[in-house]
């Protein structure tokens, strides 16, 4: 893969902050208000604790929303280069008078 595309990619990704929002802000909002502000953070867990759970899950949330968001966004392109096709053998035909 190609750096110049990596970071052409990530610009147009952080340029939606709809996107953004679900994928980073919301996660990191949830994980502080139910995983660092419950009473029950400290309680174990098997190897770990509440708060850490609650961190993973949030985590597994964004890097969901985040694959769905690119999928859904790659659909849309691809439909967009395939409309762009049906028009161009319009710019071939020679003009009629």
């Amino acid at each position: 893969m190609n750096a110049t595309f990596t970071l052409l990619e990530m610009r147009r990704i952080t340029r939606d902050w709809a996107g953004m929002f679900f994928t980073a802000v919301l996660p990191s909002f949830f994980y502080l208000i139910f995983g660092a502000t419950v009473a029950a953070k400290d309680e174990t867990i098997g190897n770990g604790n509440v708060a850490m759970y609650v961190m993973i899950s949030m985590a597994a949330y964004g890097a969901v929303t985040a694959t769905t968001s690119i999928g859904g966004n790659a659909a849309v392109e691809r439909q967009q280069v395939e409309s762009l096709a049906d028009f161009s053998s319009l710019a071939l035909e020679e003009p009629r008078v």
